[in-house]
């Protein structure tokens, strides 16, 4: 695809250079049928190394071409704020899929650079300027830059009556649920923000010649054709204060396929069937021939409140026979995430399930709990002095451990819990994990016992936690099997609060989501698609009632309460 586009690029730029040439027509023809299935249409690739190539390539194109309307086409557009979205605190472009630590910075800058002379876009020009500085910085020789012609496009394309303009743009998906399918989570844009890209998009269902061409041409059987990961649901990146807590696995170490795209090096879930014989080295049982899952995903939830922020997002693996929900959940005030993971099996049998972290160092650990810290990225020294605290919840048969493998190009250790059963169709498996970036002064043991698992009377089809805070408790609800309310009888709402309502310690609701916080005298409440919430006994929110018309039976209006799609407010305790 990258390739396809740097050729069009080529030959267009042949063309033009020798227009006598008896081949210029052909070169011409040539490059117009290379660039029809990329002008105008989305990257088929999901590789932050890679698109900014494409997107590059398309520009020498359509500029030897005359291609005017090139930069009025919407998905040209897209381009340039999706890798603006992607802007980490590092300073480069998050990675994902085949690329590695800060991938192909030169062509993002000088795609930053013409993106913001087109649009007239200050925040392009941040970017632009935001990436070249870290990347100065961090080099420190004009040799570690590589080819010139990408800083002389970059100087021949730059408007400096543009001044660069910091986005102001917080947590986001990137950019939306068809294409883009990532979410990113951050509090800011400078070198300190708190930063975490969630990637679930699948092999696309676009593109189909291309992406057929590379099946039967070249090696692509580890890949989402083309360059992309088996990473549905895994989190690429997560930044804090200038530190790298977790990341990607890198593009590959030996050809053809080579190892880091397999779904074991990323941190997702992962389920296997059978059960592992030695589990001091799950990873033995884990690797298999590496081949990309075929999978479909979907968005369920993208929401930002005042104090949290959630995304929730489906992968069904049909071979496997599972479909896997991952909810994320920001605490912005306190710097955390909580994730939650519900696998629901479509077929019956004995799987195991593996919740997996990559880190380069134990610190120390205990009872469900491991401090862990990344003090290099190959030849990169991590910045700062942040460690990542990873929690799990223990309950069920279920054990938490630690295996040593290679990835990205060097030792890495896996911190993972892992249960194995056997399951019949629609049984449902939870995990709850802490993600606690935190200081060198911090007790750990002390800081994994600020979490703890409440009282949950549909577990394991809800799952919830409850956060000691300083200054009081934040309880947390999730309902993982989304269809647990829906009523038999055919009227509507096919829902009511008897049929929803699920108690999470101090917390009663029938909503798919829910936040409480108690600080003193206050309670801070947000919650999504739900009718009522109580806590501690007291009502705090409660919808109320009205017809809804258009029923199927007599009388053809009836009353019934409908969801509030999402509320958040506080109140005297």
């Amino acid at each position: 695809h990258n390739r396809t586009a740097l050729r069009a690029a080529g030959l267009a730029l042949a063309a033009v250079t020798f227009p006598q040439h008896p081949e210029a027509g052909d070169w011409r023809q040539m490059a117009r049928i290379f660039a029809q299935d990329s002008i105008g249409h989305w990257s088929i690739e999901d590789a932050s190394l890679y698109h900014p190539i494409w997107t590059y390539a398309m520009i020498l194109y359509a500029d030897a071409m005359g291609e005017q309307d090139f930069f009025r086409h919407v998905m040209t557009r897209y381009y340039f704020d999706y890798y603006l979205a992607l802007l980490a605190p590092s300073g480069g472009i998050a990675d994902f899929g085949d690329s590695d630590w800060r991938s192909s910075w030169p062509y993002f800058i000088v795609c930053f650079e013409r993106g913001a002379r087109e649009y007239r876009d200050p925040k392009l020009r941040y970017g632009a300027c935001r990436v070249y500085s870290r990347m100065w910085e961090e080099a420190g020789q004009p040799d570690h830059f590589g080819p010139c012609s990408y800083f002389i496009d970059a100087y021949d394309w730059v408007d400096e009556r543009i001044p660069p303009e910091e986005p102001t743009t917080g947590s986001q998906e990137v950019l939306e649920d068809l294409a883009g399918k990532k979410v990113v989570f951050r509090n800011g844009w400078g070198d300190d923000a708190t930063f975490l890209l969630l990637n679930y998009k699948p092999e696309t269902d676009y593109g189909y010649t291309p992406r057929e061409y590379l099946r039967r041409t070249i090696c692509v059987e580890a890949e989402k054709a083309h360059h992309g990961h088996s990473d549905e649901n895994a989190i690429c990146l997560l930044m804090h204060n200038g530190t790298v807590l977790l990341h990607e696995a890198g593009y590959r170490e030996r050809l053809p396929n080579g190892k880091y795209r397999a779904d074991l090096y990323h941190n997702r879930v992962v389920v296997r069937r059978g059960e592992p014989s030695d589990r001091a080295h799950l990873l033995a049982f884990l690797q298999d021939g590496g081949a990309h899952k075929p999978t479909e995903t979907q968005k369920i939830e993208f929401i930002t409140f005042a104090s949290v922020e959630m995304s929730r997002t489906r992968v069904i693996d049909r071979n496997v026979g599972y479909q896997w929900d991952r909810t994320i959940v920001y605490l912005r005030q306190e710097g955390m995430f909580v994730v939650f993971d519900g696998v629901e099996f479509l077929h019956e049998g004995q799987f195991t399930l593996s919740n997996l972290f990559y880190t380069r160092q134990v610190l120390r650990h205990g009872p469900g709990y491991f401090e862990t810290a990344i003090d290099r990225l190959r030849e990169y020294e991590n910045r700062g002095e942040q460690s990542l605290l990873i929690w799990f919840a223990r309950t069920g048969d279920r054990w938490e451990g630690t295996d040593e493998t290679r990835r990205y190009y060097q030792d890495e250790r896996l911190v993972h819990q892992t249960i194995t059963a056997t399951y019949q169709r629609g049984d449902l498996v939870a995990f709850c994990t802490v993600l606690a970036p935190h200081g060198p002064q911090e007790d750990v043991e002390a800081f994994a016992k600020r979490f703890r698992v409440p009282a949950v009377d549909r577990w394991p089809r809800a799952v919830g936690l409850e956060v000691l805070t300083n200054d009081g408790t934040i309880t947390l609800g999730v309902k993982l099997d989304l269809s647990l309310e829906t009523l038999t009888e055919n009227i509507r709402p096919r829902y009511n609060w008897e049929s929803g309502r699920t108690r999470y310690g101090a917390v009663e609701t029938d909503a798919r989501f829910v936040y409480c916080a108690e600080q003193g005298d206050t309670l801070d409440y947000a919650f999504t698609e739900g009718v009522r919430v109580r806590y501690q006994e007291r009502e705090v929110f409660a919808a109320q009632p009205c017809g809804f018309p258009l029923q199927f039976f007599e009388p053809e209006t009836q009353a019934g309460t409908p969801k509030w799609r999402a509320w958040e407010s506080r109140m005297s305790r």
